[in-house]
């Protein structure tokens, strides 16, 4: 039993620490070398989000670590429901921003943008378009399923 506890604690680590954690350091990374190269081909103003959504990665998985461990003993829904709405909100922005800036530095024929790291950006801006649209589908599927059974005590427990 302590084995099972011990491998849930570790993958729920991974999944808000370590993972987010090397996402924004490539991000972070990425877009700092293109400014220290002073990449004319990178000079968008979607560069300066990348780089602002990789330090929000890093700060909000700290910070979600922290309130689930002080909040842990206490099931406060609310807490958990604004920190949703936030991540949501930022991360749809983000796989946007992310995906049409890695186009515009695909598209170019600017040179100094050449890196595995925008190969990374590429793919990581197309998972979060995908999770992303599912997740939205799913939600108004949902909705149109309970509102069209009249399922209201359903409806009431998601907008809680």
């Amino acid at each position: 039993m302590k084995s099972k506890t011990q491998m849930a604690f570790m993958l729920i680590l991974l999944n808000t620490l370590v993972l987010p954690f090397i996402i924004g350091y490539i991000l972070i990374s990425y877009i700092k070398s293109l400014e220290d190269k002073k990449c004319a081909c990178s000079s968008d103003i979607r560069r300066k989000y990348v780089k602002f959504y990789g330090y929000f990665l890093i700060l909000f998985s700290l910070f979600t670590l922290v309130i689930n461990l002080i909040f842990r003993q206490v099931s406060n829904i609310k807490i958990q429901n604004i920190f949703r709405i936030i991540s949501f909100s930022i991360n749809i922005l983000a796989a946007y921003l992310i995906f049409s800036y890695s186009k515009i530095l695909q598209d170019s024929t600017c040179e100094c943008s050449l890196s595995w790291r925008r190969t990374f950006m590429n793919f990581y801006g197309y998972l979060l378009s995908i999770i992303f649209s599912l997740i939205s589908f799913i939600l108004i599927i949902t909705f149109i399923y309970h509102i069209s059974l009249g399922d209201d005590i359903i409806i009431n427990k998601i907008k809680v």
